[in-house]
């Protein structure tokens, strides 16, 4: 889709409209906000929301949803996943076999969760931040597209499952890390939907 809710919306109607799509898998990377994910791990979202959604505030913002313009009715702040594809994708989740993931610690295997997968536009380099959508999103991983691409097929009544594999820890280390594990990270996401 290219980077961005923009880009991500856009692309999705377009498919939509020229494909007549039932379902929609939308997966990448993305940064680990959950302290237990590591590069290599895979967050299927079980709902996504905007973490940049809503009334911002001088406490902090008040994540809210906006109107459809389809029906005139106001969207969750949760999108939540399409129960067949969550469904298959948590079976292949328990079977597929992945390549160990070098990290600092030594390697180990993948581990595939289900989760919440925050959106907004900004790349994420903040461990406060992070912190801050884990508390008040319940939030896994953060990305830059996957909430766009479910608002739009909410809005369209089109099943749709963000997958994401984590590429850094959404932290000061982030843009050395999504250098390291992009790659390996990707193909993770990419061989799950496979």
């Amino acid at each position: 889709t290219g980077v961005g809710k923009v880009n991500a919306a856009m692309t999705t109607t377009l498919l939509l409209e020229h494909f007549q799509t039932r379902q929609v898998i939308f997966t990448g990377i993305a940064g680990g906000i959950d302290p237990n994910l590591e590069p290599g791990d895979i967050v299927i979202a079980e709902q996504t929301a905007y973490h940049d959604m809503g009334t911002l505030w001088t406490e902090g913002i008040e994540h809210g949803g906006v109107r459809s313009r389809l029906t005139g009715e106001y969207n969750p702040i949760f999108f939540p996943a399409d129960p067949e594809l969550l469904a298959a994708a948590e079976q292949a989740g328990r079977t597929m076999k992945f390549d160990a993931t070098a990290l600092q610690a030594g390697h180990r295997p993948p581990r595939v969760v289900v989760g919440t997968v925050v959106t907004g536009d900004v790349f994420v380099v903040s461990k406060e931040r992070s912190a801050e959508w884990a508390e008040k999103l319940e939030a896994d991983a953060v990305e830059m597209e996957g909430a766009a691409v479910a608002q739009v097929c909410y809005q369209r009544q089109v099943g749709c499952l963000v997958i994401r594999s984590i590429s850094d820890k959404a932290d000061e280390e982030a843009i050395m890390d999504k250098q390291l594990f992009y790659t390996m990270a990707a193909k993770n996401s990419a061989g799950l939907v496979v």
